[in-house]
């Protein structure tokens, strides 16, 4: 019997202490609560002050599938490294332990085993043989230059999977068509382990060259092919110890990948920058031919695919008109058709393996893109992974939009902390900027002006602005949107107008060409807009400063001016400019108000006090009834935006090139936001929540928006 009673007496104790809090409380008229410290859990961490909340997507430079298990994917992203996706691109999980540099431009995986070979933007090749869990740099021998190399394509021979190429350029700008950019080709007899140099562009050329793609014939590894970026496609019968031109003028030389075909024997296909868009050989490269039909010219023809189960369907992936599909017998020319994604850089494909015609797309600034079918309808497969451009921040309609540079237009629902997509009519995703004016909302992108009246549906506002009056041969400037654009430095050029930027005052657009608008803006007398090359127009027509880029325009809250910012004339880099706001129709009559003539203004704000200038080398501000702008204290980086609190005039936020600044005391003086999360960063855009002025949103080059909850600690 005592044994019994022991047995029962732990059990018995723990529970009436257990029942004590209840019956406490229920004494004192309160309701009861009951505390389990046995079995409770501990609280949930406070939630953070900043936080990446999106849009998902961004620039995706490669996609690869395993190939024994098509549900696992690995996509290399410019600027938060490798993801890897066990369901198909539905959920994502980093996979960057021991890569030291998150700007990925090149991914592959061996067939054999799963190894994965990662190339990347200055730091030449990582190895990773664990599915991405970890990875390891593989520059050996170091050479002073494989180990800083930026790597455009890896192949592995898939008639000898220990050997592998890589091919890549050293690091540099590249703002003109003659650059000095130097290019090398490696090989690896050893699955990566040690590399030997087969191809050196200073060599060969005066000023260089490098390649975007290499690849290996499949039924040889001594059989080799490369892109030369403006020298054609070369080739090696001996696994790259010599090299052969297989191109010539009048070709266009400027070859960007290849898809080798092997039935018919000796296919091969090559994508173009400047003119064809593709050229096919069926002699394994001896002789080329134009296989373009049904393609715009001129096409920037880039990404390359075939689909093995459906071997008459090629997919062209464009520079910035999205995917072509052609499916026509391999024996007879193309016959191309737009494929969906019309605006976008498609930087890599990968067909799913398998009976099934499904496809991905890794682009620039639209995130990776899937069709379960082949067809042209695609589906964004990026949630979760926050490496959007945020171009822009606006409150239109009590909503926070965010402009996407290659994504298009997102309206944010901080209840679900989600994004909606709303680009229906929106045939350009490259915004460039988003402008609330007189209640319609307007997406500047690369080509177009569009507006929106209901945050969902877009239209045309103001295309391409007619052709101003004369016959100059003023060349065309380049866009003023490269700082924005995420695409590596070269690419940057090459989708802008090939022509030297020399504005001069006085000369005016030739007939017949028309510009990009870059701004936007309205007053009493009309609605006005900037262009790139083009000057300024009003209502459609044009106006004054032909042969100028206005990088932006605003009407001021503190004089009522239209302000505008541009390239100045002859041996003057940038220039300020105000509308006299006389009563009369001359549209050219403008006063300086520069800055400096070094002084680049972004983007202008204003209050009731205040004009603001963001600039190249700080944040400058006018006084109401003065002509003279004066320097604010506390930041000398590039400014792209200054956002100000609703509620409290004093209290002003700017987005830098170097993370997040405030000023308490009406944007005289600025320091760094509190926040480490804000510090450091590449941001273009902010605003200030319409309906909370302690949430504040930071738009960032490479990593979507972050938002910042001031009443948190």
């Amino acid at each position: 019997m005592k044994k019994n009673t022991a047995r029962w007496a732990l059990p018995v104790l723990i529970l009436m202490l257990l029942l004590l809090p209840i019956a406490g409380a229920a004494a004192q008229g309160g309701e009861p609560t009951l505390y389990l410290p046995v079995v409770s859990k501990a609280p949930p961490p406070p939630p953070p002050a900043v936080k990446a909340v999106g849009p998902s997507g961004g620039t995706f430079t490669a996609v690869v599938i395993d190939p024994d298990d098509a549900s696992i994917l690995y996509v290399g992203t410019f600027g938060r490294g490798v993801y890897k996706s066990l369901d198909g691109g539905l959920n994502w999980q980093a996979a960057n332990n021991g890569l030291e540099n998150w700007t990925i431009q090149s991914l592959t995986i061996r067939s054999s085993d799963g190894m994965l070979f990662a190339g990347t933007y200055g730091s030449g090749i990582y190895r990773s043989s664990d599915g991405g869990l970890n990875w390891q740099p593989v520059n050996s021998p170091a050479d002073g230059i494989l180990e800083k190399l930026i790597v455009y394509d890896i192949e592995i021979a898939p008639s000898q999977p220990a050997t592998v190429f890589l091919s890549g350029r050293t690091q540099g700008e590249c703002y003109s068509a003659d650059c000095e950019l130097f290019g090398y080709l490696y090989k690896s007899t050893d699955n990566g382990l040690t590399w030997a140099r087969v191809w050196d562009s200073q060599l060969m050329f005066t000023n260089g060259d490098y390649s975007y793609d290499i690849e290996v014939d499949p039924t040889s590894e001594q059989i080799v092919y490369f892109t030369a970026h403006r020298n054609g496609v070369y080739k090696s019968v001996n696994g790259g110890s010599t090299w052969l031109a297989k191109q010539a003028a009048p070709l266009d030389l400027k070859a960007r990948k290849l898809l080798i075909v092997t039935s018919p024997p000796n296919t091969v296909y090559n994508s173009t920058y400047a003119t064809a868009g593709v050229y096919k050989s069926t002699t394994g490269g001896d002789g080329w031919a134009v296989d373009n039909a049904q393609l715009p010219s001129p096409l920037y023809g880039f990404a390359l695919s075939r689909d093995t189960q459906n071997p008459m369907d090629l997919y062209l992936g464009t520079g910035d008109k999205g995917v072509f599909k052609s499916s026509m017998p391999l024996d007879q020319p193309a016959s191309w058709q737009p494929w969906g994604l019309p605006s976008s850089f498609i930087w890599a494909f990968a067909q799913v393996p398998g009976a099934s015609p499904a496809l991905y797309a890794a682009t620039g600034g639209n995130g990776l893109q899937y069709s379960p079918d082949g067809s042209a309808n695609w589906q964004a497969r990026s949630q979760g992974i926050f490496n959007t451009n945020i171009t822009a921040l606006v409150n239109f309609n009590g909503a926070l939009y965010a402009g996407v540079n290659g994504g298009g237009v997102s309206k944010y629902d901080p209840n679900g902390e989600t994004w909606q997509a709303v680009n229906s009519g929106l045939v350009n995703l490259n915004v460039q900027n988003l402008l609330v004016i007189e209640g319609g909302l307007y997406a500047v992108t690369t080509t177009d002006l569009y507006v929106s009246a209901d945050g969902l549906n877009w239209t045309v506002a103001r295309s391409m602005p007619v052709s101003a009056p004369g016959g100059s041969t003023q060349p065309e400037a380049a866009l003023p949107f490269g700082e924005r654009n995420a695409l590596p430095d070269e690419e940057q050029f090459l989708l802008q107008p090939q022509a030297p930027d020399s504005p001069l005052e006085g000369l005016v657009t030739p007939l017949g060409v028309s510009r990009p608008i870059t701004s936007a803006a309205r007053n009493w007398k009309g609605f006005w807009t900037g262009t790139a090359g083009g000057g300024i127009y009003r209502d459609g027509q044009y106006c004054t400063y032909s042969g100028r880029t206005i990088y932006a325009m605003h009407l001021s809250q503190a004089d009522g001016s239209l302000y505008a910012s541009l390239t100045g004339d002859s041996g003057n880099p940038y220039a300020v400019i105000k509308w006299k706001d006389v009563y009369s129709n001359n549209c050219g009559d403008w006063d300086n108000e520069s800055i400096s003539n070094t002084v680049l203004v972004y983007s202008f704000a204003s209050n009731q006090a205040r004009t603001f200038g963001a600039t190249n080398t700080g944040i400058y501000y006018k006084n109401i009834s003065t002509t003279t702008w004066v320097k604010a204290n506390g930041i000398s980086d590039t400014v792209h935006a200054v956002a100000f609190d609703p509620y409290n005039p004093n209290l002003l936020y700017a987005a830098t090139w170097n993370g997040a600044f405030i000023s308490t005391d009406g944007g005289l003086n600025w320091t760094q936001a509190p926040k480490a999360e804000l510090q450091g960063r590449e941001f273009f855009s902010v605003q200030v929540d319409a309906a909370n002025p302690n949430i504040v949103y930071f738009g960032s080059r490479n990593g979507s928006t972050y938002r910042w909850d001031k009443t948190l600690p």
